[in-house]
């Protein structure tokens, strides 16, 4: 089976062409948020560097978020389309399980956390140190900084930030969490498209779609757009 993963939900593009267990091509690239300009150019090449075309794929997983809104879209509307045009499942992963990916040989508690502005963060925490990979222990959802440091703090295990809500927020979390905390280096902000692919088995083929059902996997945002939620806000 040869499968691509895409996620753009992040500040980074990533995709990765697997077959039989073995990654043939990846790319992470910090590009920013302007996804749709680079995302069918990078395609080209990751395929063509796993010496693969579109009809050679069986299945396309893609990150569903949460993350930015644009970002997010942009990658479930190109597995959409590959989904469709192609006639093969397409299966959605969180974003933040495939973060979490990077923390599989951590001692302690995985947190991938995505900055939602506002002083929130996307987030969901794992168990690390594990052969099989990390182990989810929370549902994805919107954190308020404070509340999921002290909820964090709690906690008492040590405790890996990975995303670029770690870095935003820093100073909180040292504060909360002093030497239990490890905060993951800048070039570890984004989703490895190979982690995506781990967390799509270990989740089974649980919410595969295909053909043209693909037009009903919508991404996972979580909380209103910020244009949104600044227009509610000026209602009431």
């Amino acid at each position: 089976m040869v499968r691509l993963a895409i996620d753009t939900a992040t500040a980074a593009l990533s995709m990765a062409v697997e077959e039989s267990g073995s990654i043939l091509a990846e790319a992470v690239l910090q590009l920013g948020r302007d996804h749709s300009v680079h995302i069918l150019p990078w395609l080209e090449r990751v395929l063509a560097g796993a010496g693969k075309g579109p009809a050679d794929l069986n299945r396309v997983v893609v990150g569903v978020g949460p993350g930015s809104y644009t970002g997010v879209r942009v990658g479930v509307t190109v597995a959409n389309t590959l989904g469709w045009a192609l006639g093969i499942p397409v299966v959605p992963v969180s974003t933040l399980s495939g973060l979490a990916g990077r923390g599989r040989f951590f001692d302690g508690v995985v947190v991938p956390m995505v900055d939602a502005r506002r002083d929130r963060v996307y987030a969901a925490w794992f168990s690390g140190g594990r052969e099989g990979g990390v182990v989810r222990e929370s549902p994805d959802r919107v954190w308020p900084v404070a509340e999921l440091a002290e909820r964090l703090a709690e906690d008492g295990r040590r405790v890996l930030a990975l995303g670029d809500g770690g870095m935003r927020y820093a100073s909180i979390w040292r504060e909360r969490l002093g030497g239990r905390l490890r905060l993951a280096s800048p070039d570890q902000f984004g989703v490895r498209a190979a982690d995506l692919l781990a967390a799509e088995e270990a989740a089974g083929d649980q919410g595969s779609l295909l053909g043209h059902a693909v037009h009903g996997l919508v991404p996972q945002y979580l909380q209103l757009a910020e244009a949104e939620a600044r227009w509610r806000d000026r209602q009431h």
